[in-house]
């Protein structure tokens, strides 16, 4: 199997100068989240594909019914550019002059800007639990990898979560208890895998 080529030099760079620039509607910590969920599903997928044939607890089946329920990696990629574009509309709104305008302005910029790191959430969750069934059932090799999938989707969820309740209006910011409690749940599953003999 040829190696695929690994520049971490390359356009990762110019994406951690977009997210470092202090400029105002340049990427954020959403985005970072939404990187650091494509690398956690990047190494989860690794440590799946290196569970088949026999290399872990589960059946190649089960493997391949565990990829379907992960997010896209173009899907998470996609997200860092709605994070900034929902977040750049809402600032654009919040700056309006105090018009009665602005507030219909504001209204309509909060739905995407709740709604894509919520989705995030999401992702992160589903990314957390896959990586803790892998790291408790698949190739014991890979078991530090999988974990890596859920300590990066454990992160990336707790962003996620903290932007979606700053970007509601305060006496309406949501309990992301339970989606918490599930992500913090599934990352600690695939941290203990990693403390088995």
């Amino acid at each position: 199997m040829t190696e695929p080529p690994f520049d971490p030099s390359g356009r990762l760079t110019t994406t951690l100068t977009a997210i470092a620039a202090p400029a105002p509607y340049t990427p954020g910590g959403g985005s970072a989240a939404a990187i650091a969920l494509a690398l956690g599903l990047a190494s989860v997928q690794k440590a799946l594909n290196l569970s088949r044939a026999g290399k872990g607890q589960l059946s190649d089946a089960q493997l391949a019914e565990l990829l379907t329920t992960l997010p896209r990696a173009e899907d998470l990629v996609g997200r860092a550019e709605e994070d900034r574009a929902a977040f750049a509309a809402l600032l654009r709104a919040l700056r309006q002059p105090k018009t009665p305008s602005r507030r219909a302005a504001v209204d309509a910029a909060r739905g995407p800007a709740v709604s894509v790191p919520e989705h995030m959430l999401e992702d992160a969750i589903t990314l957390a639990e896959a990586a803790a069934r892998v790291a408790e059932h698949g190739n014991p090799n890979l078991t530090a990898d999988a974990a890596a999938a859920a300590e990066l989707a454990l992160a990336a969820g707790r962003v996620a979560h903290l932007n979606a309740r700053a970007n509601q209006r305060r006496a309406e910011r949501k309990d992301y208890s339970e989606s918490l409690r599930r992500l913090e749940a599934a990352a600690r599953r695939a941290r203990q895998a990693c403390d088995q003999p």
